[in-house]
């Protein structure tokens, strides 16, 4: 008789689900002028990254690094930008617009699950 090999696939239970989607839930929240623009690593398509790589120039994950690290006034435009494409606009990075006066004005955090993207979406 010949031995079982432990089997090399993941285990699914509760407490790996629960992580899976906590870890998609991430992301990031800006509020400007009283309008919030959310992106969480979930909703984020692989068109969507491609889109975001070829116009920013890095990866959505960069970004949220960067906006954690050191934000600028391009990283914020582009994760507004990315956020109204989620919720489905068609709007060109060009478009988004943040100036260094806007920075007193806009509020940053870390996305969590409670944060909705736009129910629309």
């Amino acid at each position: 008789m010949t031995e079982q090999r432990p089997s090399l696939q993941r285990k699914h239970t509760r407490k790996s689900e629960e992580q899976r989607t906590a870890a998609l839930d991430v992301g990031v929240k800006i509020a400007l002028d009283g309008e919030e623009y959310v992106v969480k690593v979930g909703d984020v398509t692989s068109q969507l990254a491609r889109r975001f790589r070829r116009e920013v120039g890095h990866s959505f994950r960069h970004a949220m690094d960067e906006m954690s690290t050191d934000p600028d006034i391009d990283s914020v435009a582009a994760v507004v930008w990315l956020a109204r494409l989620i919720r489905g606009e068609d709007v060109e990075l060009d478009d988004v617009a943040i100036g260094y006066s806007d920075l007193d004005r806009i509020d940053m955090a870390q996305s969590g699950p409670e944060d909705e993207a736009d129910p629309e979406a």
